[in-house]
């Protein structure tokens, strides 16, 4: 499935469940290519925007996440064995009343590049919340994101492996800006 030059705005999962503006169902292979992504809402479930259920093969590029809200993972939440490949992304002013402010990750593997976020809120990871699966980041920027854990990113399993170019808001790892409960850190800067 590609969807390319598209715009969602202001959409309502029925019930509030899965993916305000798209579901993903298993084992598809998705290319999102230049998607504005706005106001959508799943507001008792995951993806405020965009929900991948399992085993997906996702190519995402130069998309926009803006003022999305739910309970799990504001602009996108993926579920088992996805494999999400994200450059030139902007997840921005994005709200999860639970984790994952920006993106809700429990997949296979994450690769990004120039991926900025910026002013999501959740009270945990306020911009990612990851719980399984690899993350590598590349020339990714967070900024003005809050929450109670992991202002920016909460790991708390899997494998985060940061690259440089990578800037946080404050450029400090302390303060909860990072915080890494039970997943390998021998690639977490010091």
């Amino acid at each position: 499935m590609t969807i390319s030059n598209g715009l969602a705005t202001s959409s309502t999962t029925a019930g509030g469940a899965y993916g305000g503006a798209l579901f993903v169902g298993s084992d598809v292979k998705v290319f999102l290519l230049g998607v504005t992504f706005t106001s959508s809402t799943a507001s008792s479930g995951y993806g405020g925007c965009v929900y991948m259920q399992s085993g997906n093969e996702v190519i995402m590029d130069s998309c926009l996440f803006q003022s999305c809200a739910s309970k799990y993972g504001a602009g996108l939440a993926a579920g088992a064995n996805v494999d999400l490949e994200m450059v030139d992304t902007v997840f921005e002013s994005n709200s999860a009343s639970s984790q994952g402010g920006a993106l809700y990750w429990l997949g296979a593997s994450l690769t990004a590049a120039r991926v900025s976020f910026s002013s999501c809120y959740s009270p945990s990871g306020g911009g990612v919340y990851a719980s399984s699966g690899t993350l590598r980041m590349a020339s990714y920027y967070f900024s003005s994101n809050t929450g109670t854990t992991g202002k920016d990113v909460y790991v708390t399993g899997g494998s985060f492996f940061p690259a440089d170019g990578c800037a946080f808001g404050r450029f400090n790892f302390g303060n909860g800006m990072l915080s890494c409960y039970g997943c390998d850190e021998d690639y977490l800067p010091s």
